[in-house]
């Protein structure tokens, strides 16, 4: 009986997995961006190549898993010297490092403020550290496409960037907006 019930529920979760349709991340549609600051000034910059998906049942965000992969040679500042130099062993080390990942782990409705309506928590891999972080999104979807709005800040310390501390704001807001569709 136990053993019939085992393969009864791997069944059912197989069958889920099964269903769930994957949606491919538009790039042309989608958008990484950050801010950086420091004593006295900012800089705004973002990412230019980024592939990713939405594995999702149907409408229902919460079943969904999500992955996204930036390049990290494809880092953009307002400011060419700037944008080298992220690029170096004091930031991204875009040579040891071509790329960050993130991979949800869990999703769940959240409404709240500023029009969020879900949590995603997951593995966000930068610079050569995971770290899991939970996001708050504002999300729509219906079974053939999703689109996902937020905004988080990283702390660079947490990644083992910590190139001119004390001297650069450690936290760095990113916003995002992911579009995906069959």
């Amino acid at each position: 009986m136990r053993k019939t019930l085992t393969v009864t529920i791997l069944a059912a979760a197989l069958a889920g997995f099964a269903t769930a349709a994957e949606m491919k991340v538009a790039p042309t549609t989608s958008k990484i961006e950050f801010i950086g600051t420091k004593t006295g000034g900012r800089h705004t910059g973002g990412f230019k190549e980024f592939t990713g998906s939405v594995a999702m049942p149907g409408a229902d965000l919460t079943g969904a898993t999500i992955t996204i992969e930036i390049a990290t040679a494809s880092i953009y500042t307002d400011t060419p010297k700037l944008t080298n130099h992220l690029k170096s062993g004091d930031f991204f080390d875009i040579n040891k490092h071509p790329k960050a990942t993130f991979k949800s782990t869990a999703i769940k409705a959240a409404p709240g403020a500023n029009d969020v309506t879900h949590e995603i928590t997951g593995d966000l891999t930068l610079h050569g550290v995971t770290k899991a972080i939970t996001v708050p999104v504002k999300a729509t979807a219906d079974d053939k496409s999703v689109t996902i709005e937020g905004k988080i800040t990283i702390k660079q310390g947490d990644f083992g960037m910590t190139y001119w501390r004390g001297k650069l704001n450690n936290d760095v807001p990113v916003t995002f907006v992911v579009k995906a569709a069959k």
